[in-house]
């Protein structure tokens, strides 16, 4: 993440099995979620949330946001995700 919410800059890695965010009120937990939603696409169909000027980060000066997501693994180790994952060309 770049320019996101309250993160001028961050990687956050995720385990395989399960990632636990830990903080205080306003840390940054409820954006990191935001940017997972963000990254792939709803189970259900519906997209609920959207990137918007209210996404950029008010420390510094950042005219934007970037989000990325790197995922490792086989075919098969990613598979359960396939559904939520549309890969970029």
């Amino acid at each position: 993440m770049a320019g996101f919410r309250r993160f001028a800059e961050a990687r956050i890695p995720l385990r395989r099995e399960v990632t636990v965010l830990l903080g205080e009120n306003s840390a940054g937990k409820s954006g990191v979620t935001d940017a997972l939603r963000m990254l792939t696409e709803p189970l259900d169909g519906r997209r609920s949330l959207w990137a918007n000027g209210d996404g950029v980060c008010r420390a510094g000066d950042h005219a934007g946001f970037t989000l990325r997501m790197t995922l490792r693994g086989t075919s098969s180790e990613l598979a359960p995700y396939s559904d939520a994952i549309t890969p970029s060309a």
